[in-house]
Parts: structure tokens; C-alpha cells; sequence
């Protein structure tokens, strides 16, 4: 189960969804369909006791999504194709920042008996980065954090409602979304570090795509019926 955050909405621990969800970076309560309503650090807490599954490694991410390859898997470099997204992070969201170090601190831990001999090895790779020393040139990542994660599997892709998302138009890198993931340890090839595994992605409102590609609705005006071309059409498309 993943830490509970501001904007996002988690299925309770019966199997149930909740009866709404709330706005990206707002702290308004949460109403389940248990008939019940908490404040979001009330329901994370009785969420975290509930299941006794919860890893502290998984956690919800509040964010601006970029590099958003979450429809099709893409090839970097050769590599494997896997699905992937880079998490834009606002520096002034402390509480945020504050849970994933957390959650980064986990899994070194579990990488300690897990991937590295008992001990956690010096200059591992971590997963949260800073924009403006990593990616200087872009404006987008200007006074933020940025995390990217994968997954060979394709993440579930919904709305503020918890329902699909069907269209690759209505959810891409620009837009505002909870995006679910879990830090995992690793050694390989030589190289050791902690890595973000993607999960699933929340759509929460729209942002000014960052793809370089227009929505139709930016470049077309509506046209009424007795103009269907428009007045500046020219001739052959009459």
C-alpha cells in the first residue's frame, strides 16, 4: 500500500475506492465509502496499521510528469524498452521531498541484506536529483527535484474519478498527476544505487504539455455551418 498523499486517491485496504478524491497540493479530507471521513494524515495512518503489507519503499509522488513514455515502452540507448516518466518535484514542497528521502533511506536498508552484503556501500546512484544541477538548461525542472521511474509493465493510467484513461491525448508530459512508485536497491554490472520502479499514474489537471505537440484544440477554432472552412480558406477546399 502507498504512503497516502495530498491529491491522491487510494483504494482502502477492504478492496473499496474512495467516494472522491482531492485536488493536486491540497490537504482537504478524504470521504471513503466505509462512511467515514479523515484528514489525509489520519487516513494514511489507519491505512499503514490496516495493511500489513505496507513496504516503506512505495509512496505516492505529487508532480508534473515529463519524459512521460507511459503508453507505448521506449528503447534508451539500445536498452530494453520499458515504460518511463520523469517526476517534477517543487523544491517548496518540503513534506513531499521529506517522504521520499524516507522512503530512499528504506530501501537502502532493505539493500543492505538483500544486495550488499550486510553494509550499505559508499557513492551509491540515488534517485532524486537536483533540476538545477542535472538539467540546467531546462526551465521545467528549474527550482525542483526530479525522480525518473520504469517498469517493463504498463502503468494504469486513470483520472481523478479512478477511471481509465484511454486516450494517450488526455494524459502526457505537461499535465499534473499522483504517480505511484516503489525505490528498490540494486547492484549491477559494477553499479550500486537505489532506483525508482514505476506503478501506476493519476491524472489530476491539465498542464501545458511539454512534447512539443499541439492538442487540436489549440490549433483549430470552431467552425458553424455556413462557413465550414473558415473565411480565409482558399478556393479548392470551398
Amino acid at each position: 500500500m502507498p504512503f497516502l498523499m495530498p491529491g491522491f486517491s487510494p483504494c482502502h485496504h477492504s478492496g473499496r475506492m474512495p467516494a472522491n478524491t482531492t485536488e493536486y497540493g491540497t490537504r482537504k479530507t478524504l470521504v471513503y465509502n466505509t462512511h467515514f471521513t479523515v484528514s489525509p494524515e489520519q487516513g494514511r495512518k489507519e491505512l499503514l496499521m490496516a495493511d500489513k503489507k505496507f513496504s516503506a519503499t512505495k509512496m505516492v509522488i505529487p508532480c508534473r510528469i515529463s519524459f512521460a513514455n507511459i503508453w507505448e515502452p521506449k528503447s534508451i540507448n539500445g536498452s530494453e524498452e520499458k515504460y518511463s516518466v520523469s517526476c517534477i518535484i517543487p523544491k517548496s514542497d518540503k513534506k513531499t521531498i521529506g517522504e521520499i528521502q524516507k522512503a530512499i533511506e528504506a530501501a537502502k536498508e532493505d539493500g543492505k541484506s538483500r544486495r550488499w552484503n550486510g553494509k550499505i556501500p559508499p557513492n551509491l546512484k540515488l534517485p532524486l536529483r537536483d533540476g538545477d544541477i542535472d538539467r540546467p538548461d531546462d526551465e521545467n525542472y528549474a527550482d525542483s527535484y526530479f525522480i525518473n521511474a520504469t517498469s517493463k509493465d504498463a502503468p494504469q493510467i486513470v483520472d481523478r474519478k479512478v477511471q481509465p484513461i484511454l486516450d494517450p491525448m488526455d494524459c502526457g508530459s505537461g499535465d499534473y498527476c499522483n504517480v505511484s512508485v516503489n525505490f528498490y536497491a540494486f547492484n549491477a554490472n559494477g553499479n550500486r544505487g537505489v532506483a525508482a520502479g514505476l506503478g501506476n499514474i493519476q491524472k489530476v489537471r491539465d498542464g501545458e504539455r511539454l512534447s512539443g505537440r499541439a492538442a487540436a484544440s489549440a490549433d483549430f477554432s470552431q467552425l458553424d455551418d455556413e462557413d465550414v472552412l473558415g473565411d480565409d480558406m482558399p478556393d479548392y477546399l470551398g
